[in-house]
Order: structure tokens, then sequence, then C-alpha cells
């Protein structure tokens, strides 16, 4: 284990770059900086995404990992992380359907959760779940495709943050303001993979609401100097497990009585 002063962080961005290109997989990254580095691998995914942009990449918002006591339990983690999103893999919905070429992941993952569209500034201070609301622009559907680059699925905290919380894509159902309005806590996300039912769960399980996971998100920014900031897209987090993908998986995502959206995995 190398101590955090000396990490050669550029290092492990390659390494994490040409996973990611090439899919495949590398060690740990806890195995290099230690388990206890947190500060450290939010350099590292720092990095990495400034190294997208620079390749010619765009930032457009934000993910937020492990919000659920089901998706922890699923990862053997204890506490939420966030990374951000990258326009090069946002899948395009169009008529409520998306496919998704599966060759560009290593281990894809599929979960269902809430987006959030930030139309203006959060207030300084305390973020609150109101503060979210009256922020938002609309809710919408989201599917979020959650893939690691190691090898070893025993991760810690350390290796999904610098992996930017193990981001893999996304696809983004229809805006809608009027959700807003509605108790958001209360909607059940439901997904059926090739017919059949595999999770249902209230968006409570998201911290309770997902504008508290949202809330959460913009205070962990402030602490990094960073803002939510307007057009910014953040997707809150997944109320059940991910479930595994393969090839010809055919998945509906659900909100009841809301939105719904076909993914094919090709």
């Amino acid at each position: 284990m190398t101590p955090s002063s000396s990490v050669d962080i550029d290092q492990i961005v390659c390494q994490l770059e040409q996973a990611m290109s090439v899919r495949s997989p590398m060690p740990l990254i806890s195995g290099i900086i230690g388990p206890d580095s947190v500060q450290t691998a939010k350099r590292i995914q720092a990095r990495w995404n400034q190294l997208k942009v620079a390749n010619g990449d765009r930032l457009v918002g934000y993910k937020i990992g492990l919000v659920s006591r089901s998706m922890r339990d699923q990862y053997g983690l204890d506490h939420p992380d966030y990374g951000c999103l990258l326009e090069s893999r946002r899948f395009s919905v169009h008529c409520g359907k998306v496919e998704i070429p599966l060759d560009l992941f290593l281990r894809p993952r599929l979960e269902a959760e809430l987006a959030f569209l930030i139309g203006r500034p959060l207030k300084s201070g305390a973020v609150t779940a109101e503060d979210v609301i009256a922020a938002a622009d609309a809710v919408a559907l989201a599917a979020e495709v959650v893939d690691s680059r190691f090898a070893d699925e025993r991760i810690c905290m350390v290796d999904t943050v610098a992996d930017n919380a193990s981001f893999g894509g996304f696809a983004i159902g229809e805006w809608q303001g009027n959700l807003l309005g509605l108790g958001l806590g209360d909607l059940t996300l439901s997904m059926r993979r090739n017919g059949k039912g595999e999770t249902r769960e209230k968006a409570s399980e998201v911290l309770g609401n997902p504008t508290m996971a949202v809330a959460w998100l913009a205070m962990e920014l402030r602490e990094n100097g960073q803002e939510l900031r307007p057009g910014d897209v953040v997707l809150s987090g997944s109320p059940s497990r991910a479930l595994a993908v393969a090839r010809g998986d055919d998945f509906r995502l659900s909100i009841d009585g809301h939105s719904m959206m076909n993914i094919g995995f090709v």
C-alpha cells in the first residue's frame, strides 16, 4: 500500500481509463491507497473526469449511489457516494424505448430511479427537501447502468468513489413537472426483466425521500467547493437492488401510474 501523499494519481486515472475503454478489469484501488483514503479517492475521481472533458466529453450532472439499504447490502457498503454523468454515456429514449450496447460495459447492472432536472441555484446554508423541490424544474423516470472497473467484487468505499461511483451509463424518460407536486417518496418504482417482475419498491427507500438524496449531494458538493447548477441532471439513486444484465435482455421500468421505459440490451 502506498502512502496517500505519494500516490501517483495520474497513473491510477490512466488505469481507470484503460479499464473503461477496453473493458479490461483492474486491481482494486484500495489495495494501492488503502481502504480509508476517501479524500484521495475523490481526487482520483475528479482527475479522471477532468481527463474525460479534456478528451471531448461533457459533464451533464451527477449520480448518487448506495442510497437504499438494499443497495448498500448488495455491495457491502454503509453510506452513499456520488459520481458525475457523462454525455457520451447518455442513451436517448425514443417513444419510451432505448437500446443500450452491452459491449460498452464490464459487469453491468441496471437500476430504476428518479432523475431531477435542476432549474435554479439552491439557496445558501443547509439544503432541505423543500429547497430541492423549489430548485428543480421537473422529475423523470431514469435508468442507470452501474458498472465496476475492478476484477474483484469485494470493493470498499474508496474503490467506488475513485471509480466515479461505478457509473456506466444512463437514460432519461420524459421530464414531468407535475411530479414535483406529488409526494415523491410515495411513488413506486418497478423493474421487469424479460416479462418477469423483479423489483418493486417505494421511492421512500431512497434516504426517506429522493429529494433528501439530492439535498445530501448538494451539501457534499459544497464541502468540495462545488454547486448544483441550472441544467444539471441528478440521478437520485435506486430504491431497490441492481439487476444483472445479459445480451438480449429486455427490461420494463415504470413509475406506477405515471411513466414507463423499455430498455433492450444489444
